[in-house]
């Protein structure tokens, strides 16, 4: 079974601080750890762990930062043959803020990832036809994003789409993915639906009924997800973990979710592989639990 992973490919900066700093204040933090990330990336490594074929599509810059980030995607099992390497943009950069609970922000600069568009991806033609699911991560922007669908709809594979962040997109983007996967904040974001609006399996329905896709995921961390396919939703439960890190965590989800269906889960059993992966990430420091990170500590 195989994969394909249009997505982004950053260098993570960790900083690890008490609290994140309220507008306009300034707060210290106690260290500062250099690891791999990218949406994109992540779950192509996690699609990878879960035991299929996954090539990934992206951009990086000719820096230390690709090289790191190529050499960690091989080091993951991910074929990189279609990764470009571009002189004329950096390697895409995410600044992680990290507190205590585990919880985190962050900030990402695309870079090279907004390269990632129609023009890039009319090569893949011959990798197209021999994919079953077709992972596509908004972190490349909407033109990569839509021109990625287009191809994989195309070709007949089954599109995984993330979209996370929420970003304008075609309609026949959405309605061809089964399922959409989006966490809560997401889901309202797409749905136009008020914070006041607690009840996931509300969320669920509008993001369907708004973006018209074939199914829909909304994640819901220690709680498990929402699993909405045709007239039937399911809350699948969440694992409990000890939380290190939630960076990542998300995207473990994502990546495994796809290797499931791939191996031919039907949308709940794959979601919950996917559930049990993501709360196994938690446990860990950054988005990857194998990376190339070095650390320094700032007094």
């Amino acid at each position: 079974m195989s994969i394909l992973v249009f997505g982004s490919i950053n260098e993570d900066v960790l900083i690890a601080l008490e609290r994140r700093p309220a507008a306009g204040e300034t707060v210290l933090g106690s260290k500062v750890t250099l690891g791999q990330g990218g949406k994109g990336a992540n779950q192509a490594a996690a699609a990878a762990a879960a035991g299929v074929d996954v090539r990934m599509v992206g951009a990086v810059g000719a820096d230390g930062a690709g090289d790191r980030a190529i050499q960690a995607l091989a080091a993951a099992g991910v074929k990189t043959d279609l990764v470009a390497t571009l002189k004329d943009a950096p390697t895409g950069t995410a600044y992680v803020n990290v507190t205590p609970d585990g919880e985190n922000s962050i900030v990402v600069v695309p870079g090279a990832n907004h390269a990632v568009d129609g023009k890039l991806l009319s090569q893949l033609q011959p990798a197209l036809s021999a994919t079953d699911v077709v992972i596509v991560q908004t972190e490349i922007g909407s033109a990569g994003a839509d021109a990625a669908a287009e191809l994989a709809s195309r070709n007949g594979a089954r599109i995984v789409l993330n979209a996370a962040p929420v970003i304008p997109l075609a309609r026949e983007t959405y309605s061809a993915c089964d399922p959409l996967v989006v966490n809560e904040h997401e889901a309202r974001e797409i749905a136009g639906v008020d914070s006041f609006v607690l009840d996931p399996s509300i969320l669920a329905e509008a993001v369907r009924k708004v973006s018209g896709a074939r199914s829909v995921v909304v994640t819901l961390g220690a709680k498990g997800c929402i699993v909405l396919v045709a007239d039937k939703q399911c809350l699948v439960p969440g694992e409990p973990a000890p939380v290190v890190d939630t960076t990542g965590a998300g995207d473990v989800f994502v990546g495994t979710l796809a290797a499931r269906l791939a191996l031919g889960d039907p949308l709940e059993k794959a979601a919950t592989c996917a559930n049990e992966a993501g709360a196994r990430a938690v446990t860990w420091q950054g988005a990857r639990e194998v990376t190339l990170a070095h650390a320094t500590s700032r007094g």
